[in-house]
């Protein structure tokens, strides 16, 4: 869940961080 907020709050200009996030998101679609 916490991850999902700060995705959220990083949309605008997300750091190498929430990128690799990101990419980790759309491999796991079961990642909520």
């Amino acid at each position: 869940l916490e991850g999902r907020d700060r995705t959220h709050a990083g949309q605008t200009a997300p750091p190498e961080g929430l990128t690799f996030l990101f990419a980790r998101y759309a491999q796991e679609p079961e990642w909520e």
